[in-house]
């Protein structure tokens, strides 16, 4: 895929600083509930305000949330977030996370669970200079490639395996200026996330330079990306806090799906800072939702994973030696998802 093509696939906000945000996000409180009847709940993020939030931010301004009884405070990240940390320390009741750096902690024993997948398809991509040295994958030997951090670029890592390639000869490092670096001419090839790499920054590019892109969306190399998680001791302890905040949660996904303006609008009341650029960030909304889940009747099923299709990338992660054995499949909760569907999310 050339660079006329990559426009397309990156819709996505500007690079702030997003510390400053951590817990801007708070429930209003309508007189119809009781204070004393209210739950309080957070969730960390490890990114602020911006497409891959929307959800969330959605649940809480249309009172999703305080419909099932929670008060909740979302905690903004960055790009050294780890929200497994504040969830394990419990700092935040609930986190978001990727799928695959889910299973990872799995398989370093950490007690945690997968509640509901949000983007079932990636949106990663590769980009190299089509006129620099990488012409095929056996190119990459000796050359520098940079991934995102905070392992989301576990990805690539399948690319090389998919391609019989050892990431022992490649110059790997990870950097959230990616593409800054690679246009100026510091690495081969990098990995954008397609939802928080400013477009701009592709269009200041040299008008010699040509690109060359490889999408993750529907590769063998992709993995399912963002998706909910909290403790084994919470669903364990209160199962009926844990459903309420994934059933509020998949219903303010369901929000954006229908309503990407005036989702934009009311994530813009969030944006303390006003950095928000409200036709990117739309544009991104309509890029985002490609990645839910969808049956084979066509039917979207936000939040839903198959274990045919947790179990598959389970088993290419142990295979390409990501983590050392496949976890357990009780990272996936048996009939959680269906407990959820029993009413319809409306």
């Amino acid at each position: 895929m050339n660079i006329k093509y990559l426009t397309h696939f990156i819709f996505i906000f500007s690079a702030v600083f997003l510390i400053c945000l951590g817990g801007c996000g708070k429930n209003t409180t309508p007189n119809s509930i009781s204070e004393d009847s209210v739950r309080q709940v957070s969730l960390q993020l490890p990114y602020g305000i911006e497409a891959r939030s929307a959800g969330y931010y959605a649940a809480l301004s249309q009172g999703y949330y305080y419909d099932e009884g929670l008060d909740v405070t979302i905690l903004n990240g960055n790009n050294q977030t780890r929200p497994e940390d504040s969830v394990l320390s419990g700092k935040a009741l609930f986190g978001v996370t990727t799928l695959p750096r889910l299973i990872q902690l799995k398989s370093q024993e950490k007690p945690i669970t997968h509640l509901a997948q949000i983007l079932y398809t990636s949106g990663n991509l590769l980009v190299w200079k089509t006129e620099g040295p990488i012409k095929s994958p056996i190119d990459l030997l000796h050359h520098k490639v940079i991934l995102p951090p905070n392992g989301l670029g576990n990805e690539f890592y399948l690319y090389l395996a998919h391609n019989r390639i050892s990431p022992q000869n490649i110059l790997i490092s990870e950097n959230p200026k990616g593409i800054e670096l690679f246009l100026k001419g510091d690495a081969d090839m990098v990995m954008l996330d397609t939802f928080s790499t400013d477009p701009e920054l592709i269009a200041k590019k040299p008008e010699s330079m040509t690109l060359s892109v490889s999408s993750a969306a529907f590769s063998p190399w992709g993995l399912p990306q963002d998706c909910i998680f909290t403790k084994e001791e919470t669903l364990n302890e209160d199962k009926d806090l844990t459903l309420k905040f994934v059933r509020a949660t998949l219903k303010g996904w369901k929000y954006v799906l229908t309503n990407p303006k005036e989702t934009v609008s009311l994530m813009s009341d969030y944006d303390k800072m006003n950095l928000m650029d409200k036709d990117r960030e739309f544009q991104s909304l309509r890029e985002l939702v490609k990645h839910f889940y969808k049956d084979n009747k066509g039917q979207m099923m936000i939040g839903f994973l198959s274990r045919e299709r947790f179990n598959e990338v389970n088993s290419l992660m142990a295979q390409y030696q990501l983590i050392p054995k496949p976890v357990d499949d009780n990272l996936l909760p048996q009939g959680f998802m269906d407990e959820i569907y029993k009413t319809k999310l409306e």
